[in-house]
C-alpha cells in the first residue's frame, strides 16, 4: 500500500478483499434489518416474503376466468303502511281483583302552580 497526497494505491488482492468487506456489509446491513422488522415490527399471522426467489408453497395454476353472464330481475311488493300501529296491551282478565291508586306529588309550596291531573295507576294483587 502507497499513499501520495490524496491518493492512495493498494494491491488488485486488497481491492477484491475490500469488495467483499463491502458485500458482506450490505448483506449483514439487510439481515439486521429483517431481524428488527421481524422483532419490532407489525406482527401478524400472515408473513409475505419480500424474497422474490422464494417460491410459494402451493403453486396453483392461475384459473381463468370467465365472463359471468348478466341477468335483469324485476319484482313488484307492496308497499307496507307508513301508520304501522304499535302492538297494544291486552286488557287484564276481568277475574282479577283490582285497586285503583291515586299519586299526588310531596313538598309542594302552597303558592305554587301546577297543572295537575291525578295519576291512575291499576294495580293487580292481592292484599
Amino acid at each position: 500500500m502507497k499513499a501520495s497526497g490524496n491518493t492512495l494505491t493498494i494491491s488488485r488482492e486488497e481491492y477484491q478483499q475490500l469488495l467483499q468487506f463491502k458485500e458482506e456489509v450490505v448483506l449483514l446491513k439487510h439481515q439486521l434489518a429483517e431481524l428488527r422488522r421481524m422483532i419490532f415490527g407489525a406482527k401478524s399471522e400472515r408473513f409475505i416474503s419480500t424474497d422474490t426467489n422464494q417460491m410459494t408453497l402451493f403453486d396453483l395454476p392461475e384459473q381463468q376466468t370467465k365472463p359471468q353472464e348478466k341477468e335483469q330481475i324485476t319484482y313488484t311488493r307492496n308497499k307496507s303502511d307508513k301508520n304501522k300501529k304499535q302492538p297494544l296491551r291486552l286488557e287484564l282478565a276481568p277475574h282479577l281483583p283490582r285497586k285503583e291508586e291515586i299519586i299526588e306529588p310531596e313538598n309542594i309550596p302552597g303558592n305554587a302552580k301546577i297543572k295537575y291531573s291525578p295519576f291512575f295507576r291499576p294495580r293487580i294483587g292481592f292484599s
